[in-house]
């Protein structure tokens, strides 16, 4: 991974470079599970993502019948799916 100075911090020069550290950042980059957060939320998968960013990025995959839980659980431990929806909840 390519990164470029800024001073006092470096910046990632790719939108993909960036959420491929987000994802390392917050699990290793492999689908984890499940575990509670600092702020006792439920965050699961490649970004530990929580249900209310699954509905702040319209629940992607859903179907019309499926259980939230499932669908959000489903989203998170998908990385195209997970990294689809922390874009969309992150230009919220």
């Amino acid at each position: 991974m390519t990164l470029s100075f800024l001073t006092p911090f470096f910046a990632v020069d790719s939108e993909q470079n960036c959420f491929l550290s987000m994802c390392h950042i917050d699990s290793g980059c492999v689908p984890l599970g499940c575990s509670i957060d600092q702020y006792d939320r439920i965050g699961c998968g490649y970004f530990r993502m929580n249900i209310y960013q699954f509905r702040q990025c319209y629940q992607p995959g859903k179907g019309e019948d499926e259980d939230e839980n499932e669908a959000w659980i489903r989203c998170a431990e998908d990385y195209e799916c997970s990294m689809q929806c922390i874009k969309v909840s992150i230009f919220f």
